[in-house]
């Protein structure tokens, strides 16, 4: 969705029908940081399910795994790793 609201964008404020290609690399760019942004929280979670059923043995759930981590270190730990995956994508 992303990518293409932006090349819309560019090929609109360009006039032209399509945008060229530093325009369709840097779409290509955001389009990838949103959707990173928008899936380490889910990536972070499934990694403690992960680690804890190999740790503990025991199998959490996605809910009590998700609270458990706001709870003990806040909202923003649900976005750990998300630097590197930005600058992957942005690069």
């Amino acid at each position: 969705f992303t990518y293409e609201q932006m090349k819309k964008y560019f090929a609109r404020n360009g006039g032209r029908e399509t945008p060229t290609a530093l325009e369709t690399l840097v779409c290509g760019g955001v389009a990838g940081s949103t959707a990173a942004f928008c899936t380490t929280p889910f990536d972070v979670v499934k990694t403690r399910i992960q680690t804890q059923a190999l740790a503990k043995g025991v199998h959490p759930t996605v809910k009590a795994t998700l609270l458990g981590i706001v709870r003990e270190e806040g909202f923003f730990a649900l976005y750990r790793g998300v630097k590197p995956r930005l600058i992957i994508y942005i690069s």
